[in-house]
């Protein structure tokens, strides 16, 4: 009997070792793409793209990092760049820099303004359906792909993407959305400025 309960053990001792092993997502996508959460490397702030009103949205995006405590703006990361229309952030991970390309306002991105952005960075996350000539060089988690897999988690270091659907289905802060194709923006902006905008956030750092 007392060797059975030793043997009881054994599943349990795996799956905390598996737990303190397990090294948290580098990038925390929601299924609807408005909120993204970006791990500092030493795993001790977590960045958030918007400010969110929702405790729900919060919570859930805190808990999923294994994190506690109040989540920064992502405008704080050392390297980003901000316009009213999108982020542009730069992150070291795996030896290499990753660029990434998120959208955080409803106003209209000039096309050419923008597949020109997305060539220069390996992700793209937007809550809107972006045009097809919006190609980055890795991952480009739009409205109508987020509605087919959900919430994502990205592991920088390993090159690696789940479905956070997958395994949060539960939440419903990281179900799918269903793709109704694009919007037009309640507060259209004049071609010209928000073009340079982009074109901006999208420069690589000329100090660097």
């Amino acid at each position: 009997m007392e060797r059975t309960r030793w043997f009881g053990l054994v599943p349990a001792s795996i799956g905390t070792v598996l737990i303190a092993t397990t090294r948290p997502a580098d990038v925390l996508i929601s299924g609807d793409g408005r909120h993204v959460g970006l791990l500092a490397e030493d795993s001790h702030n977590l960045f958030v793209l918007r400010e969110s009103r929702s405790d729900f949205a919060r919570d859930n995006l805190t808990e999923i990092a294994g994190m506690s405590g109040t989540p920064i703006l992502i405008t704080a990361w050392p390297n980003a760049r901000c316009s009213t229309d999108s982020c542009v952030v730069m992150v070291r991970r795996g030896g290499r820099d990753w660029r990434l390309l998120l959208t955080r306002s409803r106003a209209a991105l000039p096309e050419r303004a923008l597949a020109a952005a997305c060539e220069r960075v390996d992700v793209v996350v937007s809550d809107r359906w972006l045009p097809r000539s919006c190609q980055p060089a890795w991952i480009k988690a739009d409205r109508r792909s987020l509605g087919q897999t959900g919430g994502l988690a990205i592991d920088l270091h390993a090159g690696q993407i789940t479905s956070v659907a997958d395994g949060e289905g539960q939440h419903r802060w990281w179900r799918p959305v269903v793709d109704q194709g694009p919007r037009k923006p309640k507060h259209p902006i004049a071609t010209d400025p928000a073009a340079s905008r982009i074109q901006a956030a999208a420069q690589p750092d000329a100090r660097r």
